[in-house]
């Protein structure tokens, strides 16, 4: 249920603070569709039915895991990378292939490096950027 209607009240923008979702998912999910070789050409094709009314909630919730929104138990990761035709360990956020793409450009760099906190709670780990981005991001908060 939660899952479900995250999605569905974030992707509808009814907000203010919701615009940009949309735009946001399909910047994502480009590179989602690259990483696990999928054929569907948008995520609405992807999570939807054909007539796009019904939701797949595990599909949701395996791509909002891969957005780092999830945790790994409830979007039942193992299933889905293996049904894109990889092992776990390749399926998995450790997996090193997106390393090195910064996730503010989106653009491979060497240079990706993490951010540094103060008083940091939770996991931070996958709070990183490029140097380009570091320099040009003036804000003191994630």
């Amino acid at each position: 249920f939660l899952v479900k209607r995250m999605f569905e009240v974030l992707n509808a923008e009814g907000k203010p603070e919701y615009v940009g979702f949309k735009g946001a998912c399909s910047e994502l999910y480009a590179l989602f569709k690259h990483i696990y070789g999928l054929s569907e050409d948008t995520l609405l094709e992807y999570l939807y039915d054909e007539y796009i009314m019904n939701i797949d909630i595990d599909k949701a919730a395996f791509f909002l895991w891969w957005c780092g929104i999830c945790n790994e138990s409830h979007a039942n990761v193992a299933k889905f990378s293996c049904a894109a035709g990889m092992p776990k360990s390749e399926g998995s956020k450790s997996d090193n292939s997106s390393d090195n793409i910064c996730p503010i450009c989106f653009e491979e760099k060497d240079n990706i490096q993490l951010i540094p906190h103060w008083e940091a709670k939770g996991d931070v780990s996958g709070h990183r950027m490029c140097a380009d981005c570091t320099e040009q991001y003036t804000k003191n908060e994630c």
